[in-house]
């Protein structure tokens, strides 16, 4: 697989600009490789490779124990080597409301910054209950977020040369993934270090088989049937997501009563925890010294909040990379499939998940 942002290919398409620009005009002389290399930050292999390659493209020439110097000609060769360079359209395709989720945020900018030029990167938000449409476009590639059913993409992957589900797994397709299952393991399995054998789960709409909300429940699932630990599992309804922090002091406040052992609250998303946590202070209890919380994406807000929510890092910043890797291998005819996912992270606060005092 290419390597992203491969050094010499930067610093070489820097070069072409700034002769283009006429930083340095027809015939001067260039900076020596010492000099590249320091204002560049780059090894002198690199260096040397780059202007080896300017070298046999005709737009720079060397003079032995001299140094080097752009041609006569170079503009007119950028020019063409320009025009022969063959861009690749990529597209990020999500629910509309998932524009200010800061995880697709994190993923799109992290693939987007690891991209070369010559690769096309676009957003396309998509109605759930409809079919997919790419405005007229033709993409080379289409990137897939929280897919309207797997059946509903059967008919657009017809209609692109390469399609890529986004967090979810699936074997017909190619994917690339958070190993959700095992980030529901890790929740699970630090409360339960932490002394915790009775515990609740709550997640919200958007809970169908191959979901990442399924996965770390399952994930959850197997690590307490394991430890011979209990789990109560709660999943919000379109309409409880009406009014979240009720729903969760409704449901709270049932649990607890059915099952006042619980002391342990796993929240399936962050956005979820913050409701717990608001529902937790209007009942009346205390985070952790009554009841551990612990979220899964480490957004933005978590290790500030009051007190800091222990966290599964959701890893944004690898998938977006991971997508930016495939695309260039792509691009430059590796068209080899990919299902891969990646290993999530815990984040543990200054308060540690403990059992509640009793």
């Amino acid at each position: 697989m290419s390597v992203i942002n491969d050094k010499a290919s930067l610093f070489k398409d820097k070069l072409l600009y700034e002769i283009t620009v006429g930083r340095y005009p027809i015939g001067t002389k260039l900076p020596s490789e010492r000099i590249f290399c320091q204002t560049y930050n780059i090894s002198r292999t690199t260096a040397r490779k780059s202007l080896d390659e300017l070298e046999n493209c005709g737009i720079i020439y060397r003079r032995p124990q001299v140094g080097a110097f752009v041609c006569e000609d170079a503009i007119s060769k950028i020019s063409v080597l320009s025009e022969s360079v063959q861009t690749t359209d990529a597209i990020f395709c999500f629910p509309a409301d998932q524009a200010r989720n800061t995880l697709i945020q994190t993923i799109f900018t992290s693939c987007k910054e690891n991209l070369p030029k010559d690769i096309n990167l676009s957003i396309m938000f998509h109605q759930q209950g409809h079919s997919y449409n790419t405005n007229g476009q033709i993409p080379n590639i289409v990137i897939i977020h929280m897919p309207d059913g797997l059946e509903a993409l059967n008919e657009f992957k017809d209609n692109v040369e390469c399609l890529v589900l986004l967090n979810i797994v699936d074997d017909s397709y190619n994917y690339i993934s958070a190993d959700n299952y095992l980030g529901g393991k890790i929740m699970a399995q630090t409360l339960i270090n932490s002394g915790h054998k009775d515990m609740a789960c709550i997640g919200s709409v958007g809970f169908n088989e191959g979901s990442d909300f399924r996965q770390r429940f399952r994930g959850i699932e197997d690590v307490c049937s394991q430890n011979s630990a209990n789990i109560k599992k709660h999943i919000l309804s379109s309409k409880e997501m009406l009014d979240v922090t009720d729903s969760c002091c409704k449901w709270l406040k049932k649990t607890f009563h059915e099952c006042p052992e619980i002391s342990a609250i796993m929240a399936l998303h962050d956005m979820l925890a913050i409701h717990v946590y608001m529902a937790l202070d209007i009942l009346g209890y205390k985070i952790p010294d009554d009841i551990s919380v612990i979220g899964f994406d480490d957004q933005y807000y978590a290790e500030n909040m009051i007190p800091p929510l222990v966290s599964v890092k959701f890893p944004a910043e690898a998938l977006g990379l991971s997508l930016a890797e495939f695309i260039v291998a792509w691009s430059k005819g590796n068209k080899e499939p990919i299902q891969k996912i990646i290993a999530p992270l815990l984040l543990e606060r200054k308060e540690k998940c403990s059992v509640k005092n009793i």
